[in-house]
């Protein structure tokens, strides 16, 4: 099944020269027209920021510079990244993240990070899109089995390579983990 992207989003990272924010730059997104977005000029891309950053109530009166701006989409236009891919991938590679606000969820009431911001450079940053595009993201963190989970996944697997072996039950509560683990024997089964 293809998609076509409806509207294309803009990564952009963005630096605030004072004291709070000092050596660290935020890695964002905004979402823009498809036209924008096909601009090859970084002015015009940065400018596409600006307008949308600048809409933003928390955004009103801050000092800001955009560092660096492009647009996700990439391959002849048949991926794109988003901006959390290039967290977790600065994030695996070791680059200090810090959240500077909160922000209190209306409808739970917990308060959760508001904005990350990255002791990285744009260097540091431009080297995580270009692993990303690579194939070489950041894989959202590798699953590690308990003791128990790894045991039932290597009886199921041994189950399934009998000759008989059709179906196999596990008997496990809730929060067990078994659509993960299900993915992991058929991952192993091939």
């Amino acid at each position: 099944m293809k998609y076509s992207i409806t509207q294309s989003r803009l990564l952009y990272v963005l630096s605030i020269n004072d004291r709070k924010h000092q050596n660290l730059l935020k890695v964002g997104e905004v979402f823009v027209d498809n036209e924008v977005a096909d601009n090859p000029s970084k002015q015009v891309l940065a400018m596409a920021v600006h307008d949308v950053l600048d809409k933003r109530s928390y955004m009103k009166g801050v000092n800001y510079h955009i560092e660096y701006v492009e647009c996700t989409t990439y391959a002849d236009s048949t991926k794109c990244y988003k901006a959390d891919d290039v967290h977790w991938k600065l994030r695996a590679l070791d680059i200090p993240s810090k959240s500077l606000d909160k922000y209190k969820d209306p409808t739970t009431g917990k308060t959760e990070d508001a904005d990350i911001w990255f002791a990285a450079s744009v260097y540091d940053v431009q080297s995580a899109i270009k692993q990303i595009k690579d194939g070489h993201g950041a894989d959202y963190g590798a699953i590690k089995f308990r003791p128990e989970q790894e045991a039932a996944i290597k009886a199921t697997v041994a189950h399934f390579k009998k000759p008989n072996g059709k179906s196999f039950l596990w008997n496990a509560k809730m929060r067990f983990g078994k659509t993960l683990y299900g993915l992991q024997v058929a991952k192993e089964m091939g």
